[in-house]
């Protein structure tokens, strides 16, 4: 039954296609990639005519968009910035659109003009924010803090309640941002999104272990401890 609803790849992409079609020029940097034998696909689109620099580096919109053949991905299309730089960028919650649950395929969204006017809007307004986190100094102590109760936090663990490993590779990317940039949030933000944009796997690069962590950023610079 699901199967009978599923949107061919084909049909996905015509449908990202209309739906940005007044963002598209000719120096779009397109990647598309199929996961797991086809029965994944992600397109990640670049648009280079809609950037801003921040202390010298470029981020430029970007749009996120998978689906499966599986049910193992819900149709799902996001716009945020990305770092040209370091290639840093995080799927941002306030941006995504779910175009259905994996339980429910026949309720099809559509990419239409508000959601491209919202993801603009939301963009232009993204280099106040950094200049917020930039202008926010942070000591190690608390840096660790943040890491320990977000990123690095596991729940159900009856020893610990945070992953030292992870703390150890938080810690590192630490260094060289807070180094590049100062010791402040933007460079907490930076350390999170490296972590979560450069997975470290033994096996091919998933799109399910960046879509996991983009997540796990988002809610760390809504928490509490970020704030």
């Amino acid at each position: 039954r699901s199967a009978a609803n599923l949107r061919t790849f084909s049909d996905f992409v015509d449908m990202l296609n209309v739906g940005t079609q007044n963002l598209i020029t000719n120096d779009l940097i397109v990647d598309d990639r199929l996961w797991q034998n086809g029965s994944k696909f992600s397109r990640i689109v670049q648009f280079p005519d809609y950037k801003f620099k921040f202390r010298d580096e470029s981020f430029n919109l970007t749009l996120w968009a998978w689906t499966s053949y599986s049910l193992h991905w819900a149709e799902q299309f996001i716009f945020g910035p990305i770092c040209v730089r370091c290639l840093n960028g995080m799927y941002d919650g306030a941006w995504s659109i779910k175009a259905r649950s994996k339980k429910n395929w026949s309720n099809k969204r559509n990419l239409g003009s508000d959601d491209i006017l919202d993801a603009i809007d939301a963009f232009d307004k993204f280099p106040d924010q950094l200049e917020n986190w930039s202008s926010k100094s942070i000591d190690d102590e608390k840096v660790k803090r943040i890491f320990k109760n977000t990123l690095a936090h596991r729940k159900n663990r009856l020893s610990e309640d945070h992953s030292e490993l992870l703390m150890i590779e938080l810690g590192n990317l630490w260094d060289d941002y807070s180094t590049r940039y100062g010791n402040n949030l933007y460079a907490v933000y930076q350390t999170g999104t490296h972590w979560a944009s450069h997975p470290k796997t033994k096996s091919k690069v998933s799109m399910n272990v960046t879509r996991d962590r983009s997540e796990l950023v988002s809610k760390m610079v809504r928490s509490e401890y970020f704030n």
